[in-house]
């Protein structure tokens, strides 16, 4: 399965009493982080969104931004705002002067926040959900794209390896006739620094694993990262033990085409 890290999503809700706005990103890494913004969440509804998000999600870098407009949120608070001005006024006789009473109504010591209501948490949620439901698409499309560039590059990997083993199979034969008339003792240790056939044999057992992880409905961006890992490694034990001209390129572009590999991989679940 190719799933993008990489998305965005979006939802807005709006009545009478509450406007809400969502907007959740997310970006690749190798962990799953959650960056929660909302000044109106109560700790049980944040945890229970932290919960939902990182389910749906599984791994990435997200930011979620929750703009909460409560139009009933504040109540205004009569007895101390009532002392305030009692304590203005005696300032005024007291020193005959003139205070400017518009000034204390800046001051937000006057509101009290309200909590929100059951059924306003569940309009958030929902919201939330919405908008996590976008970026999820957006995540499944990203992830097709990539999906074509990724079996692009590995089809080049897998023509690298078969030529490699063709050319070393015609190597091989020719060393075969070539030393028909020697004792097997004097040429075994030559033809061992030369074979190379069981890190053909992995590459090629390499390339069907991430073709089987490409179409399996799990998550395949950790699996198939660490066999691209292994097909590098072969890779370069080809490079270290066949040195010869004509397979020089094939096991250069095979490096060359299995890091555009990996850079793709990077940005999978």
């Amino acid at each position: 399965m190719f799933i993008s890290m990489t998305g965005y999503g979006s939802s807005t809700f709006e009545d009478k009493n509450l406007s809400v706005g969502v907007e959740i990103k997310s970006l690749n890494s190798r962990f799953f982080d959650l960056n929660v913004k909302c000044y109106f969440l109560s700790a049980q509804l944040e945890d229970k969104i932290r919960a939902y998000v990182q389910k749906k999600l599984v791994r990435g870098s997200v930011n979620l931004n929750i703009n909460v407009e409560n139009f009933h949120s504040f109540d205004t608070n009569s007895k101390q705002l009532q002392n305030t001005i009692a304590s203005y006024k005696e300032i005024e006789r007291k020193y005959d002067i003139e205070l400017n009473y518009s000034s204390i109504f800046t001051l937000n010591q006057f509101n009290k926040s309200k909590f929100l209501s059951k059924n306003d948490e569940n309009k958030i949620y929902k919201c939330v959900k919405e908008a996590v439901e976008i970026l999820i698409a957006m995540r499944e499309k990203e992830g097709e794209n990539i999906k074509i560039n990724f079996i692009k590059y590995l089809n080049n990997c897998n023509k690298n390896i078969l030529k490699i083993d063709h050319i070393f199979n015609q190597e091989a034969f020719k060393n075969i006739k070539k030393n028909d008339s020697l004792k097997v003792t004097e040429t075994s240790d030559d033809n061992l620094k030369d074979d190379i056939q069981e890190e053909i044999d992995r590459l090629k057992s390499h390339i069907i694993m991430i073709n089987k992880s490409i179409e399996s409905k799990e998550f395949s961006g950790k699996k198939i990262s660490f066999i691209l890992q292994e097909v590098l490694r072969e890779s370069n034990t080809i490079l270290s033990k066949f040195q010869k001209k004509n397979v020089l390129k094939h096991s250069i572009d095979l490096k060359v085409q299995t890091e555009k590999l990996r850079e793709q991989i990077n940005n999978i679940l």
